[in-house]
């Protein structure tokens, strides 16, 4: 398990840019270093947004047609958008959410790249793609 000091987290949290911030919990707990940011929506609801990295992976097909994936050892930046409803005491979502792909490939998770595209990532853009996602499953989101 990871550890980390207040100053380390400090120095993280201030690379990151345009209201995100170093998530400490996840790094503790998982080793990977992501930024994390709130959004209020209309109606007490809240979006979540994450900028992690994810694994690529290349589909391969056999000479049976069998397919499957492969990891190619490269890591992708992208952002995990979450809409999270407030249920009594505890705070719920449905479904995974969505996942959208913010930058090139890169061959190590660098936390300088997600830093710098925190500060090219638009909230309101982030609602609406979720927007999008909701009105295809027939929801109403509320900006």
């Amino acid at each position: 398990m990871p550890s980390i000091t207040r100053e380390q987290a400090a120095r993280w949290n201030a690379k990151a840019q345009n209201g995100f911030t170093f998530d400490v919990r996840k790094y503790v707990t998982f080793g990977d270093k992501t930024l994390h940011r709130i959004v209020e929506l209309d109606g007490g609801d809240q979006l979540e947004i994450v900028l992690l990295y994810t694994e690529e992976r290349r589909k391969k097909t056999n000479e049976y047609g069998c397919s499957w994936t492969v990891a190619t050892g490269r890591h992708i930046p992208t952002v995990h958008l979450t809409r999270w409803h407030p249920s009594g005491l505890a705070w719920t979502s449905s479904g995974l959410g969505d996942w959208i792909t913010v930058g090139e490939p890169q061959t190590s998770k660098k936390f300088d790249v997600l830093c710098k595209l925190s500060g090219q990532i638009d909230a309101a853009e982030m609602v609406h793609e979720l927007g999008k996602h909701q009105q295809d499953f027939g929801g109403v989101l509320a900006i």
